[in-house]
């Protein structure tokens, strides 16, 4: 994966893919018809945000009907991935979203994990352990890298460790 001051994709290269495949976080933002912005941090197993090709990413979404940003309003969408670990860097996605039912998905994307699928738990809503009825999936616009720097930054800061030093644990 090269950099932002490199290079802006119209699409994932295979850096990009597996780095998506790893990350078990990300940021989401939207915004609603008024442009009303709202952002939104999402977690699960590594992997929870599938990657379907290079131009498509998807994720289990069990709030949708709430989301501040309806695709069918404006279905712009920018996701932040950041490694604070491992690759110290974050991954731009922007792009525009739908809403695609569980059902649907599954029918023309064979290998999504089902319910019992211990290896891919991250598509079981994490809200009573169900598979998630709605998904949603992105059409990547643009996918850019962000310098280290930032992420280098914040990991030799160690905030977790202070917080707890502050918290008295």
């Amino acid at each position: 994966m090269r950099s932002s001051s490199d290079q802006v994709l119209d699409r994932l290269d295979s850096g990009m893919c597996d780095f998506v495949a790893r990350q078990d976080m990300a940021f989401i933002a939207t915004s609603d018809s008024g442009g009303e912005c709202d952002a939104r941090f999402r977690a699960g197993v590594p992997g929870f945000i599938h990657v379907l090709d290079e131009r498509t990413l998807a994720y289990p979404e069990s709030g949708v009907p709430g989301w501040p940003g309806r695709p069918s309003e404006n279905p712009h969408i920018g996701i932040l991935l950041i490694d604070f670990g491992r690759d110290l860097l974050g991954l731009h996605v922007n792009g525009t979203a739908r809403i695609v039912d569980d059902a649907t998905l599954r029918d023309y994307v064979g290998d999504l994990a089902t319910d019992a699928d211990a290896v891919h738990a991250d598509v079981v809503d994490v809200v009573g352990g169900r598979r998630p009825e709605r998904w949603v999936v992105v059409s990547v616009r643009e996918a850019y890298v962000q310098s280290p720097a930032p992420a280098e930054t914040y990991a030799r800061a160690k905030p977790w460790a202070k917080a707890k030093t502050l918290s008295g644990s």
